[in-house]
This record gives structure tokens, sequence and C-alpha cells, in this order.
């Protein structure tokens, strides 16, 4: 009897409480992956809108320093087209020393045309500051752009936004209220960019359309011989013209409008929305369900209509 009681006698897990604890776990996990996958990009979203407002500083450094917002792009005539032809020197070219990146400014050669060969180093240069973490595909390449007008236009002189061909526009001249009026926002990428230095749709775009989700990328003609390769935007170094540097019929554009000069709404990679950064340098967050009409408006520097409410 004593011999009985002090024999301890062991037991381990069935087979089928084995499974129950697996499927509780995997519950469990199944529950938390959705919170965590959202707090990931919450995060992402907040290191998005960071970005932007070193932009909007950058933007109101320059504006102090020359009493003037930056050019959306400085070419000799209009409209802009999407080929690399021209002077094109983009908003965000004439913002570097303020946003950190003196050297490239320094290295940029102004005489010349951005798209040349002394002007490479700068065109393939990456920079973090222009990249959306959500949306983070290497390359020399904006994942913001400069709001040039109010709907699908090309980028010409006349365009209402605040970025445009040759702008010259003063603090006064945004007849609505900085605080009211979008001047950057976020962009997708795609099949035809010519890189953060470009004046194009590459660092402009109207407010036409919100695309969201979608995954993207930067892609030039891949068929030329003498193509240098980059994370970026190709760049050909040979005898080929630059209106071969592309391929224009890779853009998806709508009916009736010229793939030459079409530049395209903004978009962003949250699902829910997207960041804006006001002419008075506050970034707001905005549901891509927002009416498009609403958009309109914030995009118009002086539509002389009351303002809308956002927020």
């Amino acid at each position: 009897m004593k011999n009985r009681k002090m024999k301890i006698q062991q037991r381990g897990f069935t087979l089928v409480e084995m499974l129950v604890v697996i499927a509780i776990i995997g519950i469990l996990m199944g529950l938390l992956l959705p919170a965590i996958q959202a707090a990931r990009e919450a995060a992402r979203r907040a290191s998005c809108a960071n970005n932007l407002s070193q932009l909007a500083i950058g933007v109101h450094q320059y504006e102090q320093s020359f009493r003037v917002f930056p050019p959306g792009v400085v070419d000799s005539k209009g409209p802009i087209t999407n080929t690399p032809i021209g002077y094109h020197h983009s908003w965000i070219c004439a913002i570097l020393p303020n946003i950190e990146q003196n050297n490239a400014y320094k290295l940029l050669d102004r005489k010349q045309s951005i798209y040349a060969a002394a002007n490479i180093p700068v065109r393939i240069h990456e920079i973090s500051v222009l990249k959306c973490p959500s949306n983070n595909t290497p390359g020399a390449y904006t994942n913001y752009a400069g709001i040039h007008h109010d709907r699908e236009s090309p980028i010409d002189a006349d365009n209402n936004g605040m970025f445009f061909l040759n702008s010259f526009v003063h603090a006064k001249d945004v007849e609505d209220g900085l605080s009211h009026t979008a001047m950057i926002s976020e962009k997708l990428n795609d099949r035809v960019d010519l890189g953060w230095s470009s004046g194009t749709r590459a660092s402009l775009r109207n407010i036409s359309g919100v695309a969201s989700g979608q995954k993207t990328f930067v892609a030039t003609n891949p068929t030329l011989p003498g193509t240098v390769r980059s994370d970026g935007p190709d760049l050909v170094l040979s005898e080929f013209p630059p209106e071969l540097w592309i391929d224009l019929s890779q853009l998806a554009v709508p009916k009736g409008v010229s793939p030459a000069t079409y530049v395209g709404g903004i978009g962003a990679m949250h699902g829910a929305g997207l960041n804006f950064a006001f002419a008075d340098g506050a970034v707001r967050f905005l549901s891509e369900s927002t009416d498009s009409k609403i958009l309109m408006k914030i995009a118009h520097r002086k539509d002389g209509e009351l303002p809308p409410s956002l927020w």
C-alpha cells in the first residue's frame, strides 16, 4: 500500500488535446494579425505624412527666400509633354537645398536640360524623403507630386493649382486661402515615369482621379540597346533620340486624351485614403471616398467659392 501511495503516475497530453491547443493558437493569431498589419500601416502612413511635412517646409523655406512658391516646371514653352525633350527642371530641383540635398543641388547643371548627360548623377539619385514607406519601390522617382490643376489638363502656364509651367505664385495669389488649398499629394508610379527631377507627370499631378492600393512600378523602353540600367528610370546613353527613351503606348489614358500630354490623378497605397500637404504647411489625411468636387475645390487656388468642410 505504501509503495502504491508513493507511486507517481505521469500522464502526457493526448493527440486531441494537442490539436485543440494548436487550433486555439491559430485562432488567436488570426485575430491578432489584422491588428498588427493595421498598426504597421498606421506607422507607415504617419511616416508618409512626415515626408510630406518636410517637403512642405522645404517649399515654404523657398518661398521665404524668394517671396514666391517654386515653379512646377521650368521650360521655354508649353504644354509639357511626357518625353525627355526640353529643360524640364521640376519644383523638387528648386527645393533641394531645403530638404538636406545640398550636394545634389550643387551638382545639378541648371544651364542644361535635366536630361543632359551632365545631370545623370543627380537624375539617378534616390531621395528617401520622396518615398512613401507603403510604396517604396527602389528608384529615382517620387511618390509625391505637386498639384498643377483641378482636373485633367496638360501642364501649361494657365493651370490653376500651386505648381505649373513657369509658375510664379505669391501667397497673395492663393485667394482661397493657404489652409484651404492643396499643394502636394501622394501619387502612384506607373510604366512611364521620368523621375523626381523631371517636371512632367513624374512630379506633377491633378485631381482627375484617386487611385488606391495598386502595385505599380517604373519602366522605360527596355528594347533599346545602349541602355544604362538603374534602380529607377532607365537612361539611354547612345545615339538614340530622346523621344525613344520611353514608350508612351504603355500609358493608359482616358478616351480622347493624348498620351503625350496626359498627366493623371493622385493615389496612394494606404488603402483608405491619402495624405495632402496644404499651402499653409499642414498635412492632412483625406479618405479616398471624399467627393471629387471637394477635391477639385481644394486643388484650385482661387475658385472664389466657399471652402469645403473637410475636418
